[in-house]
């Protein structure tokens, strides 16, 4: 296992001590890692300033940070000694660089490695910082439950408290109960309206007239273009829910397009 002696990278308004040699091994590593486990995009320049972090250098570390290093709250762009950053940058490249001789092993056997090693050194951290995975846990739970309360709160305003809008909300508090586990995503896929409309698809001809109450508009891989009318409509405005947590409060007589947002 590769060690440094002190930081590599670049604080918010400072570098790091960014020691020749321990730059050195930080590239080493890195160049060792494909593109898909976390390693950097484009290749990496060896030539190292003592006290500097190259954007090239900060940037690779920030990708391999936002896709490996799954302990750290948010990246940080730096690598510490004994952090989490320099034991995922070993465990990694270690597992890589056997398997670059033709033959050694598959692919399917190189992903299943990875997840192994990635498993194995995210046990490590979890069990040497429990407190501190346990806290992280709690920030992504609190934060995912803010998303949602604050998307309710926004359809409630939009639609002035009205039918539909209360209706909406409490088909997104029926989803919430439902699954319970994770709330970072929209527990639905595609597009789901409430209310009374016209609705259409890809300009056809062939217009419905629909009491929405939940429908389904567009399905999680449904790609046409769904047009909606409020021509006519003189009640409570109908409106439409979108899985990436947006949602569109029709006006009167207008007629709306919408794009599946998968």
């Amino acid at each position: 296992m590769k060690t440094i002696k002190r930081n590599v990278g670049r604080r918010p308004h400072r570098h790091c001590m960014n020691l020749s040699e321990d730059q050195f091994t930080v590239l080493t590593l890195l160049s060792r890692i494909p593109i898909v486990y976390g390693g950097p995009q484009k290749g990496l320049n060896f030539i190292v300033r003592r006290g500097y972090c190259a954007d090239d250098l900060y940037e690779a570390i920030i990708r391999f940070q936002k896709l490996t290093v799954l302990t750290l709250s948010k990246p940080d762009g730096i690598v510490s000694p004994n952090g989490a950053t320099m034991q995922y940058l070993n465990r990694m490249a270690d597992l890589y660089d056997p398997v670059t001789t033709p033959g050694k092993m598959t692919d399917d056997e190189v992903y299943k490695a990875y997840g192994d090693a990635m498993h194995d050194v995210t046990r490590e951290r979890m069990d040497q910082n429990a407190p501190e995975y346990l806290r992280k846990v709690q920030r992504q739970k609190e934060a995912a439950q803010k998303k949602w309360k604050d998307w309710k709160a926004r359809i409630m305003k939009d639609g002035k408290g009205g039918l539909n809008a209360k209706l909406a909300v409490d088909f997104l508090n029926d989803e919430e109960k439902k699954r319970k586990s994770d709330t970072s995503y929209a527990f639905f896929s595609g597009i789901v309206g409430f209310g009374e409309a016209f609705i259409g698809y890809d300009y056809t001809t062939d217009w419905r007239r629909s009491m929405m109450w939940a429908e389904e508009l567009l399905g999680a891989y449904d790609r046409r273009k769904l047009i909606i009318s409020s021509y006519g409509m003189t009640r409570d405005l109908p409106i439409i829910l979108m899985a990436d947590f947006t949602h569109y409060v029709m006006k009167k007589d207008e007629v709306k397009e919408f794009k599946n947002p998968n």
